[in-house]
């Protein structure tokens, strides 16, 4: 079609003058022999045909340059809907997470809730699932505060109870002598003892965190406590001896000795009178095993667990009740344990496990 167009409009079209164009018309009909007038028609409409060429290809052109151009934009208008519901499906967990993190920071001291994001097990996921961790840490560590402050306080009250009644008594008698008085002061300053104990068992572990690990030699630290607690096992005519003592660890040293110390101690004040304490080490799995053996009455299977609980006091109730529960949070804050092995009637066995601390990190 477009060819008949183009050979009509040569045809009708009138005749084209120029110098170039009859220059090149007799060239042609030099070389074919044809009429010039004919030749002059042959190279108008070849000029013609050239003519239209170019402006088809040009046509065409621009035809390919506005269709790509209405091509990018669609692209790029489809590719930020893409974009746009792609970031959507992506960040929602985020939005979640951040909801619920509000939520919970709303319902503040209450820290029962969990963020708790379903899903496949992608990096948002461990990252919910790790917040909920912590959160669970962080809720144990509150409640075992309340708990702290509850029975500290009815500890500490205990003792300042007694001394003040004793005190209100003998200062609201009249006819109370020089031994009435001296007697109520007596009981005031062990009272006061007790509380100083207690404060000072708190604040030992709470200035754990402050310290750093060392390398600790078990023969030295055993032989170090065993001789600084002899005279009070012989004053109640217990035997306190070290076996055999090898191996070390780069641990914290001055909580491993409170955690030795307060074994011992234990040791001592239950045992029964002629009884011996034993104290050994030994390398176990990598970790430095210190053991405390008694020949006292033994634990009941049933209190075992309980006798690591704060303020938790057996039989005559001596001392604070912070000991043995000292010695499990060290252990635990250490990333060690206390184990415990007893029967009624049969001794019993304390062992420490202490791990190798990290060579520059803290407690924690």
């Amino acid at each position: 079609m477009v060819l008949i167009v183009a050979a009509a409009q040569v045809r009708d079209a009138p005749s084209l003058r120029g110098p170039e164009l009859r220059e090149r018309a007799l060239q042609r009909a030099q070389e074919t022999g044809i009429d010039p007038r004919e030749a002059r028609r042959i190279v108008a409409a070849e000029a013609f045909a050239a003519d239209l060429d170019r402006q088809i290809d040009q046509r065409t052109l621009e035809q390919l340059r506005n269709g790509a151009l209405i091509g990018l934009v669609a692209l790029l208008l489809l590719s930020v809907l893409i974009g746009y519901f792609v970031s959507g499906l992506v960040l929602r967990p985020v939005s979640q997470i951040t909801s619920r993190a509000r939520e919970l920071y709303a319902r503040a001291p209450d820290l029962s809730g969990r963020i708790d994001l379903g899903g496949p097990d992608d990096e948002l996921k461990e990252l919910s699932d790790t917040l909920d961790a912590f959160l669970v840490r962080t809720e144990s560590a509150v409640e075992s505060q309340r708990r702290f402050l509850a029975d500290a306080s009815h500890e500490l009250r205990t003792p300042l109870a007694t001394a003040q009644t004793n005190l209100d008594v003998v200062l609201s008698d009249p006819t109370a002598t020089t031994s009435d008085y001296r007697g109520a002061a007596t009981i005031a300053r062990e009272q006061m003892r007790r509380m100083g104990r207690l404060v000072s068992d708190l604040l030992f572990v709470e200035r754990a965190s402050a310290r750093r690990p060392e390398t600790i030699i078990a023969a030295d630290l055993v032989g170090e406590i065993v001789a600084e607690l002899t005279p009070r096992a012989e004053g109640r005519e217990i035997t306190l001896v070290s076996q055999q003592t090898n191996g070390a660890a780069y641990a914290y040293r001055e909580d491993v000795r409170r955690a030795l110390t307060n074994l011992i101690e234990n040791a001592i004040v239950h045992n029964r009178a002629g009884g011996t304490v034993r104290v050994s080490s030994a390398m176990v799995d990598g970790m430095l095993d210190i053991a405390v053996e008694d020949d006292g009455p033994g634990i009941d299977p049933a209190q075992q667990e309980e006798i690591f609980r704060r303020f938790h006091r057996a039989g005559h109730g001596e001392g604070t009740g912070l000991g043995l529960a000292i010695v499990k949070e060290l252990m635990e804050r250490m990333g060690g344990s206390v184990e415990l092995s007893s029967g009624n009637g049969s001794g019993a066995r304390f062992v420490l496990h202490v791990p190798d601390a990290p060579r520059d990190q803290p407690v924690t």
